[in-house]
């Protein structure tokens, strides 16, 4: 696709944090712009569940950036499949300049309080999910990709497949990191069906290389799909890759040990797994 334009929101952030009490939240949205001139206006508009304008806010873009905090009193809480409803808020940015407006981007988002406890045991740890402090089972599925040419998936085979795993009360999807990161369709329905989402990167099975080429190719990849993807309710987890710990020590390359430099030990790709995704992801 080629897209031609005098000046484009480049990026809208939108995190929400829920009290732990679950009895407020507050939705600090950023907005970064491409090619607007000083003085051009962005507007931010927060509307609830069912459309209804909660709160509205207009500023000038001071050197391509623009923000804006809403807070929720009493918010309506998305919860996963079986636990409870997954209402969703929506925010709207627009952008203009001389009284036209030049680009407009949206996010669905939900407010939910989700943590992951790890709390100890006699063989290791716990791992256990909470949604608005409600401990979740996660039972699920893994989701590979529903054609050999994705492309060819229509948005029907997405809502099918997935409002099927919701039917059988599925809590939880993974996405294999054999496969491909999904199209926003699949992250939609999971957010209005209530699957939560295990997300791996793109590694599986493979002992791959780290030199710093690779690795920088890598963290572009990376960085483009956490931010796509990290306004989803659903998105609970990143997970760096599918099985190749058991892999490289089945070939007796990965020792837990080893305090060296990661890209240059036997198991090199540890400097991606430990290294550039949790740092893409922090």
């Amino acid at each position: 696709a080629l897209e031609a334009y005098v000046a484009r929101i480049d990026e809208l952030h939108a995190p929400v944090a829920l009290s732990a009490d679950l009895s407020h939240a507050t939705i600090p949205v950023a907005v970064t712009l491409a090619g607007a001139d000083e003085g051009a206006m962005v507007e931010m508009t927060l509307y609830d569940p069912t459309g209804q304008e909660v709160g509205t806010a207009s500023m000038s873009a001071l050197e391509g950036q623009a923000s804006h905090t809403f807070t929720l009193s009493k918010p309506a809480l998305w919860y996963p499949n079986g636990y409870g409803q997954q209402p969703l808020y929506r925010v709207v940015a627009t952008l203009q300049q001389a009284g036209q407006e030049l680009a407009r981007r949206e996010l669905r988002i939900g407010v939910r309080r989700l943590q992951l406890l790890q709390e100890p045991m006699a063989d290791g740890s716990g791992f256990l999910f909470e949604v608005n402090n409600t401990p979740v089972f996660c039972g699920g599925v893994n989701w590979i990709p529903a054609d050999l040419f994705p492309p060819r998936i229509p948005d029907e085979s997405y809502r099918t497949l997935l409002e099927l795993t919701a039917a059988a009360n599925m809590t939880m999807i993974r996405v294999w990191g054999g496969g491909i990161y999904e199209a926003d369709i699949f992250y939609d329905l999971c957010d209005e069906l209530g699957l939560l989402v295990w997300q791996d990167f793109m590694f599986a099975c493979g002992l791959y290389p780290a030199h710093p080429d690779f690795r920088e190719s890598v963290r572009t990849e990376a960085e483009a799909q956490v931010k796509r993807l990290r306004h989803h309710p659903a998105l609970a987890l990143w997970c760096g890759n599918n099985e190749d710990y058991m892999l490289a020590y089945s070939f007796s390359r990965y020792d837990p040990a080893y305090e060296g430099d990661l890209a240059t030990s036997p198991f090199p790709a540890r400097a991606l797994y430990e290294e550039v995704l949790p740092a893409v992801c922090a």
